[in-house]
């Protein structure tokens, strides 16, 4: 049922994150990078989960101030180029506007594409990797590791639900007072999370983990004729793009 629900196969996703990340890590030009996350947004209709965007967006809210703070940073700190102006010891020059706007649509390219995998069920992933013959042990660590921050996520959300029904908001502290709170919420929910991936270790070895070399499997990967087209176009496009500009510049 998932996979009819899911217009494209989660391997072409994949695929296609892989593509985007490659061309964002080589090129730092704004463009390129707006480009990228406007190509990652329009992504997520295919995604397959109804209301991902609108999910996502309110994930991005809570992390709008460490965007716009990565920005002043480069803003102030970057002296490249042009000096646009100046007051003191601060500068805003060309280069440093430019590279904050690079760097804060990198940041948004990441958050983006976190948020078009995050809701794909475990097993799907296990399945992909599956189909790209990756060890299962290997397929197994990754997928649980990319699964690990969600679940981070929702504990955190709980915390601050329960501070919420005892009249505790954190978004009207004080701004000095606010790294303080947040770290103090951080650490039990890490150590909560640690306590639970032990728990899952402990289950696998019950289940005894790696103990026959071979597995079977119910259900299978399968690529439609699109999913192939769409991955082969993403790899030329992608490869053809990268050398096209590295040969340009020499």
């Amino acid at each position: 049922m998932a996979e009819r629900s899911r217009p494209l196969n989660l391997r072409t996703l994949l695929a296609l994150a892989l593509c985007t990340t490659s061309v964002a890590v080589v090129f730092q030009e704004p463009l390129v990078q707006l480009v990228l996350v406007l190509f990652t947004v329009a992504l997520f209709p295919f995604s397959g989960g109804k209301g991902a965007l609108r999910r996502l967006s309110h994930r991005l809210r809570s992390l709008l101030f460490v965007v716009l703070s990565m920005f002043v940073f480069q803003v102030l700190f970057r002296h490249e180029g042009t000096v646009l102006w100046s007051w003191g010891i601060l500068q805003v020059t060309t280069g440093g506007l430019g590279m904050a706007v690079a760097i804060s649509l990198r940041l948004l390219l990441i958050l983006l594409l976190a948020g078009l995998l995050f809701g794909v069920p475990f097993s799907e992933f296990l399945l992909a990797f599956r189909a790209w013959r990756i060890p299962y042990e290997i397929a197994f660590l990754v997928t649980t590791t990319i699964h690990f921050l969600p679940q981070f996520d929702r504990r955190f959300k709980l915390v601050r639900e329960a501070l919420l029904q005892r009249g505790v908001r954190l978004d009207k502290l004080p701004l000095a007072q606010r790294p303080r709170a947040y770290v103090s919420l951080l650490l039990p929910v890490l150590g909560q999370a640690l306590h639970d991936v032990r728990r899952r270790a402990e289950a696998l070895e019950l289940r005894a983990f790696r103990l026959h070399p071979t597995r079977t499997w119910r259900a299978s990967s399968r690529l439609r004729l699109r999913d192939w087209f769409i991955q082969s176009a993403a790899l030329l496009v992608t490869v053809g793009y990268i050398v096209g500009r590295l040969l340009a510049h020499k």
